[in-house]
């Protein structure tokens, strides 16, 4: 009905406007995109429930709006995006569309082009239908994400030699990449050198022994290609001698019919994505790029296997059920559930984050609140023989404190600090912007000071001297 395909319309704009003002951040615009797309399908399926009608979606106020606006809004809180003003503003965007007339207008215009059909871009389409370059040609012409779902591929290395030239390029490209392959069906260094490319990399399971995807697609924001062949070099050159086919369906305002064909491919990858559990994906930390491969257990993660981008194995990150992340190269990570995957979380000041994580090499997250992730400084109170203490400790004597808050570390598990140094053990409390510490001690990773076992308020944070810069990285320990 036309008012379900002017909310489609609608929501996919203010997906793509929350995608470009809210998060900047490549590997956390992946999750917003896939997470903010299920959000759209389950409000329109709520929507045809309750019957609404044209008179109730053109209105300001009303359920449409306050639902778009809170699941939107809350999806972004799970990364770390928060504040009256983002959701105000998601509220604001989707009110003021709602209420414009060229939203009705363009809705009529796309359901009279699915009756009644619509012109073809000839030349398109011809490129598109018989050139064995169609590939290269879909991925150099994105501009916002490309979508690959092939039950089987090469190495990247091998198509750039069979014409597909446009992948070698694609880590210095602002697009959101995805990569869905059947379950053990490709080698791992083959699947490693796509997440290099900065493709997130899912296997999708079958049931019983079966191939877990069978369908071909490939698409970018304009055009999606349901194909016979995979994204291999065997049916690139059968491509080539016309031995393998593929519809081309270009969304464009003109054609309802190629828009709606261009909607369902999409839908249907998107839908393959959201069921098959994430395996590899590339995120930019302090120390450079790295590659992480996620190992499954029955129904979550047990261990993430982290790679630098020239293939040497880095660090491994073992995974409790209790467990619902991990620090590593100056980033945190929250295991969603829902996302069946890792997604990386935002800090308002993500330099200062990374300066606060990065001594923190592999520490277990037993908990994230994503609406509360900030970085905050506290003056230091150091009572009777602590300052002398620090002293012994450091060679050095600090009054300042960066704090990081939204995470809840497991100090009871292993970790690194990087570089090879030393960390700290703070006993202490909160007076207002101040920490009053009565302990120090150095902390082995893993094993606490006695003292610390078992209590559960803890932060990770960095005393230094705010003169020289100098610091040294500490957790603090609050009274239950």
């Amino acid at each position: 009905m036309i008012q379900y395909i002017i909310l489609e319309h609608v929501l996919g704009a203010v997906i793509s406007m929350v995608i470009e003002e809210y998060v900047a951040d490549l590997a956390a615009r992946r999750y917003v995109r896939q997470m903010a797309e299920r959000v759209v399908r389950e409000i329109i399926r709520e929507a045809r429930r309750r019957e609404i009608g044209l008179t109730d979606l053109f209105k300001s106020t009303g359920w449409i709006v306050e639902e778009a606006t809170e699941r939107i809004t809350e999806m972004l809180r799970s990364v770390g995006v928060s504040g009256e003003d983002v959701e105000e503003g998601i509220r604001r965007q989707i009110s003021d569309k709602l209420s414009l007339y060229e939203v009705a207008k363009e809705g009529l215009r796309t359901l009279v082009s699915e009756v009644l059909g619509g012109s073809e871009d000839e030349e398109n389409l011809e490129f598109y239908e018989y050139s064995e370059k169609v590939l290269d040609r879909l991925i150099d012409e994105a501009s916002e994400f490309v979508y690959l779902a092939s039950p089987w591929v090469s190495n990247p290395d091998r198509l750039v030699e069979e014409g597909v030239r446009s992948l070698p390029d694609l880590p210095e490209r602002d697009l959101e990449l995805f990569l869905l392959v059947a379950a053990d069906e490709n080698e791992p260094e083959t699947l490693r050198e796509w997440a290099r490319l900065g493709f997130e990399v899912r296997e999708a399971e079958g049931r019983g022994g079966g191939l877990g995807i069978h369908c071909k697609i490939y698409a970018n924001e304009r055009v999606a290609l349901s194909a016979s062949w995979n994204l291999t070099v065997s049916s690139l050159k059968r491509l080539r001698a016309m031995r393998e086919v593929h519809t081309v369906n270009i969304k464009k305002d003109e054609c309802g019919t190629c828009s709606a064909n261009y909607e369902q491919l999409l839908t249907e990858f998107s839908t393959r994505w959201s069921e098959a559990k994430q395996r590899y994906f590339r995120d930019e930390g302090e120390k450079g790029p790295a590659i992480l491969e996620v190992h499954w257990g029955d129904d979550r993660p047990e261990r993430v296997v982290i790679y630098r981008e020239n293939g040497e194995r880095w660090f491994t990150v073992e995974l409790g059920e209790d467990h619902e992340g991990f620090v590593f190269n100056g980033r945190a990570y929250r295991y969603d559930p829902e996302y069946r995957g890792f997604v990386p979380l935002v800090f308002e000041d993500r330099d200062l984050a990374s300066r606060v994580l990065l001594p923190f090499v592999g520490v277990r997250l037993r908990g994230v609140r994503p609406d509360r992730l900030d970085v905050v400084r506290h003056d230091v109170t150091w009572e009777e023989g602590q300052a002398e203490r620090v002293r012994e400790l450091t060679d050095a004597c600090y009054d300042r404190a960066l704090v990081v808050w939204g995470l809840d570390p497991d100090p009871e598990e292993d970790f690194y600090v990087a570089g090879g140094g030393k960390a700290l053990a703070v006993r202490c409390q909160r007076r207002g912007d101040e920490l009053i510490v009565d302990r120090v001690d150095v902390i082995e990773p893993g094993n606490p000071p006695g003292w610390a076992s078992g209590r559960r308020l803890v932060d990770l944070g960095w005393l230094y001297d705010p003169d020289t810069g100098y610091g040294t990285p500490a957790l603090f320990f609050y009274p239950d």
